[in-house]
């Protein structure tokens, strides 16, 4: 199943084009690596596929409920949370499938026949396992240790992380967010060879 396109995808800054008539198109269970020079377009096409811009002409075509995990070169982060508590809330989406899939139980307890409930059902379930399911905190304390964030780091303060701390800490963001899609721009900067192994 497509996941999502970009048909004749077209974008230039200060009459300067970065993308030209680009088509791309992601299905389930893809694997795409894209490669270039600087400032041949990789980060520009990236952000129009992640939807967080827009092209200047042509279609972007993202399947129906479509959950994206992206992350940027350079992450903001807010300050005033650890690394732990900052990969744990996530973007929210973990709460908000949980909150949903309970709905769901209470209304399936009343129609369990209800087909259009039970593909929801199902649909949530599987997105919220991706996202470590009922075993979140277990999953985020193991992709941390993964990445580099030994117990003491876990308790800092993002505000004080360096600029590699700041991609490994969104990188195990990403990695335990509930998505159909996880869109990386360069994850692997600031990772070690025991680090990229462990993404891989």
């Amino acid at each position: 199943m497509t996941l999502v396109t970009l048909e004749q995808i077209t974008r230039a800054f200060a009459d300067q084009p970065v993308l030209d008539q680009l088509s791309l198109r992601v299905d389930e269970g893809d694997r795409v690596g894209v490669v270039g020079d600087n400032g041949a377009g990789k980060t520009t096409m990236v952000r129009i596929l992640a939807g967080a811009d827009e092209p200047d002409t042509g279609q972007r075509n993202p399947r129906r409920n479509l959950r994206i995990a992206y992350g940027e070169q350079m992450p903001q982060l807010r300050s005033g949370t650890t690394v732990l508590d900052f990969v744990l809330r996530g973007n929210g989406q973990h709460n908000q499938l949980e909150a949903r899939i309970r709905e769901l139980e209470a209304k399936l307890a009343q129609s369990p026949h209800d087909a259009e409930a039970l593909a929801d059902y199902g649909e949530l379930h599987a997105a919220f396992e991706s996202g470590g399911g009922y075993h979140r905190a277990h999953q985020v304390e193991q992709v941390l240790e993964g990445l580099g964030f030994d117990a003491a780091a876990r308790q800092k303060d993002v505000d004080v992380l360096s600029g590699g701390e700041r991609s490994r800490a969104q990188l195990a963001l990403l990695m335990t967010t509930p998505a159909d899609l996880l869109i990386l721009d360069e994850p692997t900067n600031h990772l070690d060879l025991d680090g990229i192994e462990f993404v891989e």
